[in-house]
């Protein structure tokens, strides 16, 4: 089978959509805006706006999934940066660093945010807080 890869626009013979195995394939030629749906439902999933605001949610999961799907293939991740929503979920502590915070805030650009504030912040420590 023959398909062409919209993220690299090379041909490739044996496309058979098993993404984690290869950077091509079914998944990489979905169009932008299902995927970015599916992208969004994604993070729904794992951090529901209802349970946000408990304190044992945890950034390394964020981090994870974003990473996740920016480290995909060349169209994931241009799909995934070009999706706000995707951006504006930020969980904030002492040792957040500035340009993480920045990132994400440009990211996200006009789409509501959803904050959660990790407990305790130490006086003194460098962060996007100071």
């Amino acid at each position: 089978m023959k398909t062409v890869n919209r993220a690299s626009n090379e041909t490739d013979e044996n496309a058979g959509g098993n993404v984690s195995g290869s950077r091509s394939g079914k998944w990489a030629t979905t169009p932008p805006e299902p995927l970015s749906l599916i992208f969004e439902a994604g993070l729904e999933c794992i951090f529901p706006k209802s349970e946000f605001t408990r304190s044992t949610v945890d950034d390394g999961e964020l981090c994870q999934f974003t990473s996740t799907i920016t480290q995909t293939c060349r169209w994931w991740r241009q799909v995934a940066l070009e999706t706000p929503r995707l951006w504006s979920t930020l969980i904030l502590s002492d040792t957040t660093p500035l340009e993480k915070l920045e990132t994400w805030l440009a990211r996200s650009k006009a789409a509501p945010l959803h904050i959660n504030l990790q407990k305790p912040f130490t006086p003194g420590t460098p962060s996007a807080f100071h």
